[in-house]
C-alpha cells in the first residue's frame, strides 16, 4: 500500500505485504491514524491510499485505483479552562474547573513536548474517572497528549491531577484544556464502513496487472485510528 494525499495518517511510508497471498485468501494492510483537531468551522479531512505491485504499476481495486479514509470534523467547543505550566516527577498538579450551565460533551486534555503526562478526573460527585467509565466516550494517550471526552452535564467543582510519570528531572511544560460543546462526534470517524469510490485519478487499470474483485475497508481507529483493509484476489 502505498499513500498517495491527505493527513490523517502518523506514518506515510510504504506497507509491504510480508509473504504470499494465496488466490482466494485476504490480506490486512493497517494504517494508523489520528482525528484531527478541530477548527472553528466544520471541516472534512481524507486520505487516499493505492495498492502498488512489485513492478511500481498501480493495481485497482475494483473499478478504481486508489482506497481512502475520510473524517469529519466538527467546529471546535468553548474553552473554558486553560493554563500551562511545568510539573515535576512524580508530582500531582491540581487543577479545579467550575462548569455550570454548558451543553456536554466535556473535552479533559493536557499536552506535552514528550515525556509521559497522566490525568486524574474526580466528577463534582466525587467519582474518579478511567477510560473504560460508562460517561468516558473517548480517551486518548499519545506521545505528546492524553484526553478525555465525557458525556455528562454534572454541574459543580470538576477536579483534575496533572501527573508527572515520566519526566525530565527538570521538569516537563503542559498545556492544560477544558472545553464543552459538541465535539463528540469530531473524535469519531466517519463512516465506520469507508465505501469505495472513485477519485480523480484515472480508472484505467494497468493491462499487466490482475484486478483485485473485492475491497472491503472494515474501520478506522480512533485517535491512532487503524485504517484496516482487507484485500480479496480470486483468479
Amino acid at each position: 500500500m502505498r499513500y498517495v494525499n491527505g493527513n490523517l495518517s502518523t506514518d506515510q511510508a510504504d506497507i509491504r505485504v510480508n509473504g504470499s497471498v494465496a488466490a482466494g485468501s485476504t490480506y490486512r494492510f493497517d494504517v494508523s491514524m489520528r482525528a484531527p483537531n478541530a477548527i472553528d468551522t466544520e471541516t472534512t479531512y481524507r486520505e487516499d491510499w493505492q495498492l502498488i505491485s512489485p513492478s511500481g504499476d498501480v493495481i485497482p481495486i475494483g473499478n478504481v485505483l486508489s482506497v481512502y479514509a475520510q473524517i469529519k470534523v466538527s467546529a471546535r467547543g468553548v474553552t473554558v479552562n486553560q493554563s500551562t505550566g511545568t510539573v515535576a516527577l512524580n508530582q500531582t498538579l491540581n487543577k479545579t474547573v467550575s462548569l455550570y450551565a454548558f451543553t456536554p460533551p466535556i473535552m479533559i486534555g493536557v499536552n506535552f513536548p514528550g515525556s509521559d503526562l497522566g490525568l486524574v478526573i474526580t466528577t463534582p460527585s466525587g467519582r474518579v474517572l478511567t477510560p473504560t467509565s460508562d460517561i468516558v466516550t473517548s480517551f486518548y494517550d499519545g506521545e505528546t497528549e492524553e484526553y478525555y471526552i465525557i458525556d455528562s452535564n454534572e454541574e459543580g467543582e470538576w477536579n483534575i491531577g496533572i501527573i508527572g510519570v515520566e519526566v525530565n528531572p527538570g521538569g516537563e511544560p503542559y498545556e492544560f484544556n477544558v472545553t464543552v460543546g459538541d465535539r463528540l462526534a469530531e473524535l469519531t470517524p466517519t463512516p465506520t464502513e469507508i465505501p469505495i469510490i472513485p477519485s480523480d485519478i484515472p480508472t484505467d487499470p494497468p493491462t499487466t496487472v490482475p484486478e483485485p474483485t473485492t475491497v472491503i475497508l472494515f474501520g478506522i481507529g480512533l485517535i491512532g485510528g487503524i485504517l484496516a483493509l482487507k484485500k480479496m484476489l480470486k483468479k
